[in-house]
């Protein structure tokens, strides 16, 4: 693996990315997980009603990893495996939330990043891990700009970092990633479901 070579096409492809707030009606939302077993990757996107949060449609795959993961390079790692899944949907959502970061990244281009990019699609990143620069104010800081925020979704647990992936806007990401939060789960309702549905296939024979 060229690790510089990865660099460069990220660096190439973080120019691309679109961040603003042309989103305005959102009916339908998605959420994607990608979990290893072994050699191979499982992948489940749930799509859910914005409103009622009720499972409008999913997909899985179960798929060897064409490239090993690793930390800055998901998009290369995940990234195959969640186009293939994406495109087994018959009801594709408005915006899709990736349990990831967006750019929220070093390279300003993390896993909803390239997934945005590839699809043509509105999406946003959650991660558990604060990937680059520091929070300030709620704010995460890096090179002089704001790539995220950090958020508290249930108490007393450790917080989640949202960041806008590709044609949306921070404040909305926030907004939607607030919306779709039910408790006792830390993470948003459709990464939830996916999670779900990821670890059904898992089980499986």
């Amino acid at each position: 693996m060229d690790l510089a070579k990865l660099k460069e096409e990220q660096e190439q492809l973080a120019k691309l990315v679109v961040i603003n707030n042309k989103i305005t009606k959102v009916k339908t939302v998605a959420g994607c997980d990608v979990i290893g077993i072994g050699n191979d990757l499982i992948c489940s996107i749930a799509v859910l009603d914005y409103e009622t949060l009720k499972l409008v449609d999913s997909a899985t795959a179960r798929e060897p990893a064409k490239i090993r993961y690793m930390p800055g390079f998901m998009g290369f790692s995940h990234g195959p495996i969640i186009v293939n899944t994406f495109m087994k949907l018959k009801e594709k959502p408005d915006v899709m939330i990736v349990k990831g970061h967006g750019i929220a990244h070093p390279r300003r281009l993390g896993l909803a990043s390239q997934i945005g990019l590839q699809l043509n699609l509105s999406t946003i990143g959650v991660g558990s891990e604060l990937l680059c620069g520091k929070v300030q104010d709620g704010k995460i800081m890096f090179e002089g700009e704001v790539r995220g925020a950090e958020y508290h979704t249930r108490e007393f647990s450790n917080p989640v970092y949202v960041s806008p992936g590709h044609m949306i806007s921070l404040n909305k990401s926030v907004e939607i990633v607030s919306h779709l939060l039910r408790p006792p789960h830390k993470m948003p309702e459709p990464i939830f479901v996916a999670h779900k549905l990821a670890i059904k296939l898992k089980k499986q024979p």
